[in-house]
């Protein structure tokens, strides 16, 4: 089942929810928090490790010198990976 980051007073989905961690819902004006600034911490004290290994093999597969061309590749499937962590493990309260 599919978890989807919506207002957990009314159910509206909306896209500010997915890009700050304090909003106001646009339906029912409830303040609500998220919690983006810690899976953000997460994602990057375990995805840095992981980007910078597969940028090094890309650089020694492409035999690309500068490392421009082998970490701009990594950009996209970063995003999409940070879309899902997102999708599937942010959480959403009212704050009064």
């Amino acid at each position: 089942m599919k978890k989807k980051l919506s207002c957990p007073q009314c159910g509206h989905k909306y896209l500010a929810l997915y890009l700050r961690a304090a909003t106001q819902c646009p339906s029912c004006n409830a303040r609500v928090k998220t919690d983006l600034i810690t899976i953000g911490i997460f994602e990057s004290l375990v995805g840095f490790p992981i980007l910078w290994l597969l940028g090094t093999l890309l650089r020694t597969v492409l035999n690309d010198a500068t490392g421009v061309l082998s970490y701009a590749l990594l950009i996209v499937p970063a995003c999409v990976v940070h879309w899902y962590v997102l999708k599937y493990f942010a959480n959403a309260k009212v704050i009064h």
